[in-house]
């Protein structure tokens, strides 16, 4: 069980609570612990998946991952969010099995190749 606590606001855009810093997940390793895992890949593939340790991370602080639509407009309103990085950020629509997309903050062109076993910075909403 998690206890939650809700995370300050740094900004709200369009309803969107947007957390005040990013968050960094640990990976969850889908062999032991299939909860945060979507498709349950641990069923077919056992690796540390940092995409269900953001889900978890974010979860923890009573918030969730960003749609792919709420990442892009995060991004669209960088200039007044503090502390984003010229980074790639995960969103919580899955590509696909082992992919979710993700931004580059760098230039804002999203990706559906986001490996869900790599690393990607997160930022945390509700």
């Amino acid at each position: 069980t998690i206890n939650a606590t809700l995370s300050a606001c740094d900004i709200r855009i369009s309803g969107l609570c947007i957390a005040a810093g990013d968050t960094t997940p640990s990976a969850i390793n889908t062999c032991t612990d299939t909860t945060w895992d979507t498709n349950l890949t641990a069923n077919t593939y056992c690796a540390n998946n940092y995409w269900a340790g953001a889900k978890k991370s974010c979860s923890a602080q009573g918030m969730r991952v960003p749609t792919k639509d709420e990442l892009n407009t995060i991004y669209t309103n960088r200039a007044t969010i503090s502390g984003l990085s010229a980074a790639y950020y995960w969103s919580a629509t899955e590509y696909n099995t082992n992919d979710a997309w993700v931004q580059y903050f760098a230039n804002g062109l999203q990706y559906g190749n986001g490996s869900k076993y790599g690393g990607s910075n997160v930022r945390c909403v509700r």
